[in-house]
């Protein structure tokens, strides 16, 4: 078993780490989010924030032989609104809607979806002509990643991959847009597009690090599970330990914070007043093996106790780096960090009491 792992920590040793950067949908944890994705072409397609020549080199990639010429009518049109999540029904929402004084462009974003229920797109053009009163016409466009090989039910939208709408996008220029930060909106879609919706599969079976988990699928998931039972240990030592030292407080812990806090101090959850140890990158169920990490040392006062006592001030106190990658270093930094908080305890507790005090 162990000449197995030293096979392993050397297969890992040889893996190319890809540093590619996070686009703000990465961020949120939400890359593939239908009504997030609308929200960012919402904001791109708006000519007042960017350019009608986006919307113009849609619309002629779109262009149907048979069709209205909607480019004309859009070089002749007033802009007027666009909007995502439009009811036009009971049942139905469009994902975004762009009205010009002489065509209206509907755009229906399928992410990894299909039609959410059998002919939704024939319906929409059905509930768009009882709303369309004076006949403006209307350009419908099906727009999908690569990978998505869903197809409308109604013909009369036409299909536009992420693919096209990229090289669209990556031809408008910085000096085009109302400002830098429009451009830089733009950016982010623009590699979060080339990322996340232009492949035709999203995962690269001939990935490197892939391949070596599906070659030692078991012995991976065996130290994953390790890691997390270890540093569950460490996790409890360091509530056990501060428990220990300061038996007058009470702890509230989560994977992000610890919270301590005396009965008196009215603090529940995440509301009230407390001494919160938080660390600034990490988590505290993944401290274990970490070279260095900062952590925190806060006093909050929350919610309805901010407005109870509002002489106490919600501040930083302390920042500390620590180190968990040995016995050694473990045991120093819990240490370490049982001082820091009997300094701040030392420091603050009593004046926090008082306060508490006077209006008891």
């Amino acid at each position: 078993m162990q000449n197995d792992f030293k096979d392993l920590a050397c297969k890992f040793k040889n893996i190319k780490l890809k540093n590619t950067p996070k686009t703000f949908l990465q961020i949120l944890g939400k890359p593939h989010s239908e009504a997030l994705t609308s929200k960012y072409l919402e904001f791109i397609l708006d000519e007042r924030n960017t350019n009608r020549n986006i919307l113009k080199q849609i619309l002629k990639t779109t262009q149907r032989n048979a069709e209205t010429n909607f480019i004309e009518l859009l070089e002749s049109s007033t802009f007027e609104d666009i909007k995502t999540e439009d009811s036009i029904s009971a049942q139905s929402r469009l994902d975004i809607i762009i009205k010009y004084s002489n065509l209206w462009i509907v755009i229906e974003n399928k992410i990894h979806a299909f039609e959410s229920r059998e002919n939704q797109t024939l319906d929409y053009e059905k509930q768009l002509s009882l709303l369309n009163s004076n006949n403006i016409p209307i350009k419908y466009i099906y727009l999908k990643p690569n990978y998505n090989k869903s197809h409308p039910s109604n013909d009369h939208f036409a299909e536009m991959n992420y693919s096209e709408l990229f090289e669209i996008l990556t031809n408008i220029k910085q000096n085009e847009l109302r400002d830098k930060d429009s451009y830089l909106f733009l950016q982010d879609f623009v590699k979060h597009t080339k990322e996340f919706f232009m492949k035709e599969n999203q995962i690269d079976f001939n990935d490197e690090a892939l391949q070596v988990y599906f070659e030692n699928k078991s012995k991976i998931d065996y130290v994953i599970e390790n890691y997390k039972v270890q540093s569950l240990k460490l996790k409890t030592l360091l509530l056990e330990s501060i428990s220990a030292r300061f038996p007058d407080f009470k702890i509230y812990n989560t994977i992000g914070f610890i919270q301590i806090f005396k009965e008196n101090w009215q603090n529940h959850g995440n509301t009230g007043i407390h001494f919160e140890i938080l660390p600034d990158k990490s988590n505290l169920d993944s401290l274990l093996g970490t070279n260095k990490v900062k952590l925190n040392f806060v006093l909050h006062n929350e919610k309805n106790t901010k407005l109870k006592y509002p002489s106490i001030k919600s501040q930083l106190l302390s920042s500390k780096e620590f180190m968990f990658n040995s016995n050694e270093k473990i045991h120093e930094s819990l240490e370490n960090i049982l001082l820091e908080l009997e300094k701040i305890i030392n420091t603050h507790a009593d004046s926090i009491d008082l306060e508490i005090a006077k209006l008891q």
